[in-house]
């Protein structure tokens, strides 16, 4: 009887671990998730800020146009 006890025992404490283990890897899962989203914001922001830089430097580009032309 104590031998099915301990077995019992270390196989409840397996569960145990088990259990812990699969909480574990659902928030690893969670944080992927949120770090996932936090990359795809990031990937806008790039694009946003690379679109603006692209704008200034047009502006930049037609305004030294435009003084050139009449200075000429």
């Amino acid at each position: 009887m104590s031998r099915a006890t301990r077995k019992d025992s270390r196989g409840s404490g397996l569960s145990i671990v088990n259990y812990e283990l699969s909480i574990i890897n659902y928030q690893l899962r969670i944080t992927n998730y949120q770090l996932s989203i936090i990359n795809y914001q990031l990937s806008i922001i790039h694009f946003s800020l690379f679109t603006i830089h692209h704008s200034l430097f047009n502006c930049v580009s037609d305004c030294s146009g435009i003084l050139y032309y009449n200075a000429t």
